[in-house]
């Protein structure tokens, strides 16, 4: 075991492992133990170790189990390590460093068959590197200290490409730099409850492409500065990220697909089980981008504080069980809907955005926020439609209306369906939009087709009036008896043939009435024919 001999503490240590006893330097005067004599230690074939457990010791030098193979738990507590110890590609059953100080640790491609506590007070002033590595039971992380502000890439740890058997608790720790999990594959939980997150302006975590069995936990005293990255990323539970604070987000290249936006959170084409919650507090000042992503059950913003101030939250092309946007206050940025789909939508009128883009959003019911709110009135909705920052969109009105009609609201459907006409109306052309208001003063577009009798019985009475005061000429020989009501008909009604226009004329002005009333006639059944086939063609 090394040239030098042994101290107290090392032959202490060497007698204490053979029964798998603990070992404590606290309060000792010498605590230095060598790393090259826990290497020879720990690799002797001559002596049979039930377990290492040393607390309390300075390990002087850089302890190098590189490759090596060790079939009993080692279990440092409360050490000082004067170098950042070489595990890398090393095979061990278990491995624990609880309250141990270090300046960073390498275990890239290490493999442990049971569980890897690094908590309870570990510090790292270095980067953790455990890319590659397996862990057979849990990684613990709970209570850490990490600190790579001093490291070249940032990473406080970098965990890219590992697979953990059991869960990965992170809970209460303090992380300066970056939570690397790309590709990660965990098996159980992901928790950070309670744990602060900090590298401002920057990816704090990098969770790309990761894999979790069971749910990504960050609960309500989460904390982070910098953007979580969880784009591409599968947890076949649920996401919550209720009442977490975000902040000091990651100003966007110009390249990027939000170019110049502050991005808190980016989970583009992510994939969730369950529900996915930025609800019950949660507070961003970043935007919030959760692109073309897959939630099985609930995506919720209910009474979340802040989204971004004028950042937008992005849910293109998302689709989810139920989206819920039911926001503790009115988010000031916008609210990008464009492609989503669910299949209940939750809001209310008071926390819409100034701003929302829905071409092509689908839902199959609106919904009220609790069973005691009242339902949204029509007219909100229309101007709920209005706040699309491309003007006038077809979709958009067909979508409402479809919901209307699929819930028995046969009315409000066709309330929607006037307001597209008239929204349409404005991007026709000069003769469309007269076109266009004859159609709707006249029959509504089809939708009111009860307004042609009203202008029927109107231009019945007023006509009848007119050509009662008036002298009819004989047009033929023998003429049938005049009757003022008949004729105004005859005149007014294109398909109709009473022969009182054949029989009877007008002279001077009320000649030009009864050609009026040929046009009028020819107006209104136009726009009859005309509003019903474009309500039986959409029907």
């Amino acid at each position: 075991m090394g040239t030098e001999p042994a101290n107290d503490g090392e032959r202490e240590l060497r007698d204490a492992c053979v029964d798998g006893d603990v070992v404590d330097l606290t309060g000792r005067a010498d605590r230095a133990v060598r790393a090259g004599f826990l290497e020879s230690l720990m690799t002797d074939p001559a002596v049979t170790i039930r377990a290492v457990r040393l607390r309390n010791a300075v390990i002087e030098g850089t302890l190098d189990l590189n490759s090596v193979e060790i079939s009993f738990p080692v279990a440092f507590e409360a050490c000082e390590f004067a170098a950042a110890p070489d595990l890398q590609d090393a095979r061990l059953l278990r491995l624990s460093l609880r309250a141990c100080r270090l300046p960073g640790l390498a275990a890239g491609g290490l493999e442990v068959q049971r569980s890897v506590h690094l908590d309870e007070g570990f510090t790292s002033t270095g980067t953790v590197n455990l890319v590659g590595a397996r862990v057979g039971g849990s990684l613990y992380l709970r209570d850490a200290r990490l600190d790579a502000r001093s490291s070249a890439d940032g990473h406080a740890l970098n965990g890219s490409r590992i697979r953990v058997g059991g869960h990965l608790s992170c809970t209460n720790s303090e992380i300066h730099g970056q939570l690397r999990l790309i590709s990660a594959k965990i098996a159980g939980v992901i928790n950070l409850r309670g744990t602060t997150l900090s590298r401002p302006g920057a990816v704090c975590l990098q969770g790309e492409r990761m894999e979790v069995g069971e749910g990504l936990w960050f609960g309500s005293k989460f904390r982070a500065a910098g953007r979580l990255l969880l784009s591409h990323a599968r947890v076949d539970g649920g996401v919550d990220l209720a009442g977490s604070t975000l902040t000091e987000p990651e100003t966007m290249k110009e390249n990027d697909r939000l170019p110049g936006a502050a991005v808190s959170l980016r989970a583009v084409r992510i994939r969730v089980a369950r529900n996915l919650k930025c609800a019950d507090g949660f507070s961003s000042t970043g935007a919030i981008d959760i692109e073309s992503a897959e939630v099985a059950g609930t995506l919720s913003f209910r009474d979340a504080v802040s989204c971004g101030s004028g950042q937008v939250v992005n849910l293109a092309g998302t689709s989810a069980g139920t989206i819920d946007l039911a926001f503790k206050k009115r988010p000031d940025g916008t609210l990008n809907l464009r492609n989503t789909s669910t299949k209940v939508l939750i809001d209310a009128p008071d926390t819409w955005p100034a701003v929302i883009t829905l071409d092509g959003f689908r839902y199959g019911r609106l919904q009220a926020p609790t069973e005691d709110a009242p339902e949204t009135p029509v007219a909100l909705r229309l101007q709920w439609l209005g706040r699309s920052p491309n003007g006038y969109l077809p979709q958009p009105y067909e979508q409402l209306a479809a919901v209307y009609r699929a819930a028995g609201q046969e009315h409000e459907a066709r309330q929607v369906a006037l307001a597209k006409q008239r929204a349409r109306r404005h991007k026709l052309s000069i003769p469309g939009r007269i076109w266009g208001r004859l159609m709707e003063i006249t029959v509504g577009y089809g939708y009111r087709t009860w307004l042609a009798g009203i202008w029927l019985l109107g231009l019945t009475v007023a006509g009848a009036t007119a050509f009662e005061l008036g002298t009819p000429v004989a047009a033929v020989e023998k003429p049938q008896g005049f009757h003022s009501v008949v004729y105004t008909l005859d005149v007014l009604l294109p398909i109709a043939d009473f022969g009182q226009e054949r029989s009877w004329q007008f002279v001077g002005g009320l000649r030009w009435l009864a050609w009026g009333y040929v046009v009028a006639g020819w107006l209104l059944t136009t726009s009859v024919i005309s509003g019903v086939t474009r309500v039986l063609n959409r029907s």
